[in-house]
């Protein structure tokens, strides 16, 4: 009985090895498909495989162009129609470039973008467009402190959706006249500062509200006014995320100031 049981169990034991083997084997031949067609594909862009040891595609000096395969798995947010309309596989440009500032050592990036032509997007070209994403924190800044937007002061949901509506249509309203601006005085409008073009508008809204017989001659003056205050070439820095101002030690008012107010009597 023992006897029978240990050739049972080591018969499994070998199915259970060749079923391994036989899937190892699916596998390769599955990946040698893949690369079939990687190949193909970059073949027909005129790429050259990257040096034996080293994957993706060479295009360049530090310039790769490198697959990424779908999941195994689906995601939980993903649908099964979704997942399998995505292709096998996403090839993605790797661009390694030196950012070298005064004071600080020599740092490499590494930037993955899905432009792949080398000939209509070169490496200083992309570089610079990433180092310009400290504009968008710039546009946040406009938008908030400057704008007073940094505190909402309604309660309702309602309100504050409508609050941040206000706040959007006057940032865009000032965006567009510092736009035309640009335009007019031949200049890029991250050039021109947004908090002198709100100061300008403050002072020309009087008489701009007025309804005067001029209004043509007072707009060419706001659009001459918002040129002459203008910003230099903002290099990128690197800032802690900290504050300069602490906190008041001061409780919240939550109840109307009268109440408060006869309390604190």
């Amino acid at each position: 009985m023992a006897l029978g049981d240990a050739a049972r169990d080591l018969g499994r034991k070998r199915h259970k090895r060749a079923a391994h083997v036989h899937h190892r084997q699916q596998h390769k031949r599955e990946q040698r498909v893949d690369r079939k067609h990687r190949d193909r594909d970059a073949e027909q862009r005129g790429l050259t495989r990257m040096p034996r040891g080293r994957k993706g595609y060479k295009q360049g000096s530090c310039d790769q162009i490198v697959a990424y395969h779908k999941p195994a798995y689906r995601s939980v947010w993903m649908s099964k129609e979704e997942f399998d309309d995505l292709d096998d596989f996403v090839l993605v440009r790797h661009l390694r470039y030196c950012v070298k500032q005064k004071g600080f050592r020599v740092r490499h990036v590494v930037l993955a973008t899905t432009l792949l032509d080398a000939s209509e997007y070169s490496v200083e070209d992309l570089a610079d467009l990433y180092a310009q994403r400290w504009q968008v924190e710039l546009d946040i800044r406009s938008l908030k402190p400057h704008m007073q937007m940094e505190h909402l002061r309604c309660k309702s949901p309602s309100m504050v959706r409508k609050e941040i509506y206000a706040h959007m249509i006057s940032y865009n309203l000032i965006r567009d006249l510092i736009v035309r601006t640009a335009l007019q005085y031949s200049t890029a409008p991250k050039y021109l500062s947004h908090t002198a073009a709100v100061q300008s508008l403050n002072a020309f809204s009087e008489k701009l509200q007025a309804g005067s017989c001029r209004i043509e001659q007072l707009e060419r003056a706001l659009l001459q006014s918002i040129s002459k205050h203008r910003v230099g070439d903002r290099k990128p820095r690197v800032h802690p995320r900290e504050i300069k101002r602490r906190p008041s030690s001061y409780k919240l008012m939550n109840r109307p100031r009268h109440a408060a107010r006869s309390s604190a009597a």
